[in-house]
């Protein structure tokens, strides 16, 4: 069966939605979408945002195609397209649909490229979150990537570790070490120290990840506007600096910076922390070309 007449029948409402939309696969824009947003390959997640002047602007475009790449060369994967092709079927698949904010996905699957959009999905800007007692194997270099290696390896089990009470997993290394949430980076902000793992073979390449230390790093915002000296560490997080933390929070490309409330049963005032509150202004400043 293929996969329209399998999504027609269910009348699955995320296929509906998604056939609304205007796509681009392998060089051209299509109107009906060749793949389920949720197919396995290799892909790479963008949005784009109506900015303050009233344009509409791919978040960081060169820098995502960047890593789609990479994530390629690290999978063994070849790209038949050059970046230039891909970046420019991103912007026409912007440009030939509404005029609001979107979320695109880049799919490399049999050697074909598919650019898929759709309307954002709603992400709880406060979550709670258990950390699992399933440690993963370290370094591990599938979770650089979005492919459907990690992506497949992982989700049930999350899905059974969050057990209906959670909204977020926080992974473990077999050193016990919590490096990250389920395709999102982790920061921990103890007093004026923002601590995030370190890129060094276990964590998603994040890019909202770069963005925020660049936001807490430039020197003339913090000290100008919030008379403020952050200092970022990229260190191992233990279980128990979780605990101690002031604030968590997780950043990826879709959910952008969500506050963690509870871990673990236990309370986390994320969303009363200055840095937090901070790093929400600023980064909604910069993804809407306010400054």
């Amino acid at each position: 069966m293929t996969y329209k007449k399998q999504f027609i029948r269910k009348g699955n409402k995320k296929y509906q939605e998604l056939q609304r939309m205007k796509h681009w696969s392998n060089g051209k824009l299509v109107k009906v979408a060749k793949l389920d947003w949720d197919t396995n390959g290799i892909w790479e997640e963008l949005k784009s945002y109506v900015q303050n002047d009233g344009s509409i602007k791919i978040f960081r475009l060169e820098e995502h195609i960047d890593r789609l790449y990479k994530s390629a060369k690290i999978l063994n994967v070849e790209i038949s397209e050059p970046k230039n092709k891909i970046i420019d079927g991103c912007k026409s698949v912007v440009e030939a649909n509404v005029k609001e904010d979107l979320e695109l996905k880049i799919i490399i699957k049999d050697n074909k490229i598919n650019i898929l959009a759709r309307k954002p999905e709603k992400h709880k800007d406060k979550i709670t979150a258990i950390i699992s007692n399933i440690p993963r194997g370290y370094p591990i270099q599938w979770n650089q990537c979005f492919c459907g290696r990690s992506y497949l390896a992982d989700k049930e089990m999350i899905e059974a570790e969050k057990r209906g009470l959670f909204d977020e997993v926080l992974l473990t290394d077999s050193n016990q070490h919590v490096y990250s949430g389920f395709k999102s980076n982790l920061f921990i902000i103890l007093g004026d120290i923002i601590i995030t793992p370190p890129n060094d073979g276990s964590i998603l390449m994040g890019i909202t990840r770069r963005t925020v230390v660049e936001i807490l790093q430039n020197l003339a915002l913090m000290f100008k506007k919030y008379k403020k000296s952050p200092i970022i560490i990229e260190k191992s997080i233990t279980i128990p600096d979780i605990y101690m933390s002031d604030a968590i929070f997780l950043t990826s490309t879709y959910g952008e910076i969500r506050a963690i409330e509870d871990v673990d049963y236990r309370t986390v005032n994320t969303t009363d922390n200055f840095y937090y509150k901070l790093l929400k202004e600023e980064y909604s400043n910069l993804i809407r070309g306010r400054i």
